[in-house]
């Protein structure tokens, strides 16, 4: 065999072919994010990843920075629906909306100076206008939001730190806070009005759909004591947002602490429903498609909607009149049914399983785009079948339907409080 010494080969004249990839950590400071930002980030699919032979999570920059390139649309969505945001300005919960697949017209006034949200977004100066492309707030501090040459870029978020503004400004991308703040500055435009928040004003700060997701689970799980891990666990929520959810709970009066280590809460059922009700993300239905289908009755169209959904591999879950009448409670005649989609299935192909035909009116049948996985994948009832969402989320999804205070009361008092 031949040595080292013997070969004619130069070492050093070999390429280097070592790619090293990044810990989570190490990446969330290249994007300018958490570490668990990106655990979530990996875990739900929106970057890909390898892993190492002890299981540990290692990330290719440069494929990161081309995923999220790619779908920065699908990212956003995702980042707003996991925010807490409410708007202090009309329109505001609007703006940051942007990006969801519900019709928007709104605007955010600014002593003359005007953001519009109508297809698209336009900033407005007196007989001014100049169209306006949103971007995600922490894509762009990372310098990886798409920047396009006909569109004034800006960032609308809650909060923006002095050092995410010289990071964005910059890069010539403006920002909208919660304050007020507007600061455009781009060729031929220099706009900058600092918003103050008067004293003694108090915003309340709305959930978004982890949240809603966690209260469901905590009331499924009414009978133990909750610490704010397994919550986060159980719920698939970060850690801040189980400890700071049980927080709220406990001052509202619907959850009680328990001193110790760690620290538990006990939840009741009745208010934390009562508290849920308030939540506008527990009701809004980002996306729906209306449906006319054939059928005889609720039980067979619940056999119908199992055979058909299992056989063509969508996740589902009935809420609404449908899913009461299912749990023994629900009225006997149920003139539309209300089905929850998993978000990755577009609502089209589902209705195209049931061969089901699309309807501006007359409709029995309505497909909701499940965002953020309230009924399809923390359904309390998942491997029934047909599978059926949890009794909290029919409740809230029957108080939207036609005579629904009267059902969703019925439903609370017979299933929920029993």
């Amino acid at each position: 065999m031949a040595s080292c010494y013997d070969c004619t080969n130069s070492c050093y004249d070999l390429p280097m072919t070592i790619e090293r990839t990044l810990t989570p950590s190490e990446l969330g400071k290249a994007l300018g994010t958490s570490r668990w930002t990106v655990i979530r980030m990996a875990e739900t699919g929106r970057i890909p990843y390898s892993e190492t032979a002890g299981g540990h999570r290692r990330f290719n920059l440069e494929e990161v920075r081309e995923r999220l390139e790619t779908s920065s649309a699908d990212y956003t969505e995702s980042l707003i629906n996991e925010s807490t945001k409410t708007p202090r300005t009309a329109g505001f919960d609007a703006i940051l909306a942007l990006g969801k697949e519900t019709p928007l017209a709104a605007a955010v006034e600014l002593g003359g100076i005007s953001i519009t949200v109508d297809e698209p977004p336009r900033l407005t100066l007196g007989a001014v206008s100049h169209p306006v492309r949103i971007l995600d707030r922490r894509q762009a501090v990372a310098g990886l939001a798409p920047i396009a040459s006909e569109a004034l870029p800006i960032v609308v978020s809650q909060n923006i730190s002095q050092w995410e503004r010289r990071r964005l400004t910059s890069q010539g991308i403006g920002y909208l806070d919660l304050k007020g703040t507007l600061h455009i500055a781009s060729t031929g435009t220099f706009i900058h009005v600092e918003g103050r928040i008067e004293r003694g004003v108090v915003i309340e700060r709305g959930h978004g759909t982890s949240s809603v997701r966690a209260a469901q689970e905590l009331i499924l799980g009414a009978d133990r004591a909750w610490t704010a891990a397994e919550l986060a666990v159980s719920a698939n929520v970060s850690d801040p947002l189980a400890r700071n959810l049980l927080a709220e709970l406990a001052l509202s009066g619907a959850a009680s602490s328990r001193l110790g280590r760690p620290k538990t809460w006990q939840v009741s059922i009745d208010q934390t429903l009562t508290w849920l009700e308030a939540q506008p993300a527990a009701r809004r239905r980002y996306q729906v498609l209306r449906c006319s289908i054939w059928t005889t009755g609720p039980a067979e169209l619940a056999e119908f909607l199992a055979a058909r959904f299992e056989e063509s591999d969508v996740d589902y879950a009935i809420t609404g009149s449908l899913a009461a009448w299912l749990r023994g409670a629900g009225p006997a005649n149920v003139p539309i049914a209300t089905v929850r989609i998993h978000p990755s299935v577009p609502l089209e192909d589902a209705a195209h399983a049931l061969d089901a035909r699309v309807v501006d009116q007359g409709q029995n049948l309505v497909l909701i785009r499940d965002v953020g996985n309230l009924g399809t994948v923390h359904g309390a009832y998942p491997t029934a079948r047909p599978s059926i969402a949890s009794d909290p989320r029919v409740y809230l999804d029957i108080l939207d339907e036609a005579r629904g205070e009267d059902i969703a009361e019925q439903f609370r008092g017979a299933v929920i409080l029993r």
